[in-house]
């Protein structure tokens, strides 16, 4: 099996290769020691807890080439299917850009150690691939105008793949000439990864037979686990208590109020949960006003407040040693809690007032 496939399995030509394998999924799910749906939902918990997906997995022993690719394969065919059983769309999406955003990173690991993704240097063919993949108008040719190592893009391919209404983006902030657009190698990048992306999310969610949905059970609840509350509509809670928070939320709250340097991952965790419990990113602001002077929290507040990232569960912030699982009831999620904590707190001010 092409190493391609393994790394870049969204590929139109992929299609035949998994039919000439000549297995389905039933059978996939239904082997004994299965590498291949372990593999698979690692790619799930991977994308929800980290926002990327490992070049190969720990479930398996990868020392075995061939079968490293086809593992590699199946499993992004099984990730798939897991997906689409649990329908959340915003599990889609961030499934669908770590993918890409795998693909993407294989790419640069193998251009740069030959040295051929450069301008001046010959472009590897795999990257070739991607601009008939995706039916770019004309292949990016390298410049150094108006900024050192560039690539002009066809306007047709910029207006497509760019978030043009956005900054930089915008048209206004370049310098169009004859029909193309200058990006940076790194804005390149990320032009593919949005390519890769709507490719692998406009396949999903997909049909998947009942017997096969009962079939992943215990995976399914393993997954669901941590997404939490991610396709309920935890905003109609609509109050702001702090006393009400769960134990790990309101050690962030206290940390953050007394002027600590937190670690990322307790900012992004803390803020997600007030974006779920119904604040705006005003009301973050009026609450903790010391946020706006930090650079770096500021965007990790911006950026949860435009949907790139959402709330993780107990377990997620666990793996990352930001909260501790048992700090929780079994089975319950923050959001959760809180809706239990604030039965206890019936004169709690609404999302947009002050809270002593």
């Amino acid at each position: 099996m092409k190493m391609k496939y393994s790394r870049h399995p969204y590929l139109e030509e992929v299609k035949e290769e998994i039919r000439q394998l000549d297995i389905t999924i039933e059978e996939i799910v239904s082997e004994s020691d299965n590498a291949i749906l372990r593999r698979a939902v690692e790619r799930v918990k991977e994308a929800i807890q980290k926002s990327e997906i490992s070049k190969q997995g720990k479930s398996y022993d990868a020392s075995k080439q061939d079968n490293k690719h086809k593992v590699e394969l199946l499993s992004y065919v099984v990730a798939r299917v897991l997906v689409s059983i649990i329908g959340d769309r915003k599990l889609i999406e961030r499934y669908s850009e770590s993918e890409a955003r795998r693909s993407i990173r294989e790419f640069k690991r193998n251009t740069q150690k030959k040295n051929v993704f450069r301008p001046g240097a010959k472009v590897s063919i795999e990257i070739d691939y991607l601009f008939d993949e995706f039916d770019f108008a004309h292949k990016p040719e390298t410049d150094n105008e108006p900024y050192p190592d560039s690539y002009n893009l066809h306007l047709s391919d910029y207006l497509r793949l760019a978030p043009t209404r956005k900054g930089e983006w915008g048209l206004k902030a370049r310098q169009v000439d004859s029909g193309t657009v200058p990006i940076r190698e790194g804005e390149l990048h990320e032009l593919l990864v949005t390519a890769i992306q709507d490719r692998v999310a406009s396949e999903l969610p997909l049909d998947v037979p009942e017997p096969i949905v009962e079939s992943l059970s215990g995976e399914l609840n393993e997954i669901r686990s941590l997404i939490g509350e991610w396709g309920t509509n935890s905003t109609d809670i609509d109050t702001f208590e702090p006393e009400a928070f769960p134990d790990c939320i309101k050690r962030i709250h206290n940390s953050i109020r007394n002027g600590d340097q937190l670690d990322v991952y307790e900012y992004a965790g803390f803020f997600a949960f007030l974006n779920h419990i119904g604040l705006k990113q005003d009301d973050v602001y009026r609450h903790y006003p010391e946020v706006s002077s930090d650079a770096v929290v500021d965007s990790i507040v911006t950026r949860i407040f435009d949907g790139g990232i959402t709330l993780p569960s107990c377990l997620a912030l666990d793996g990352l040693g930001v909260c501790e699982a048992d700090e929780l009831d079994s089975g319950t999620h923050f959001v959760q809690m809180y809706r239990q904590n604030l039965a206890e707190h019936t004169e709690a001010p609404k999302v947009g007032e002050a809270a002593t």
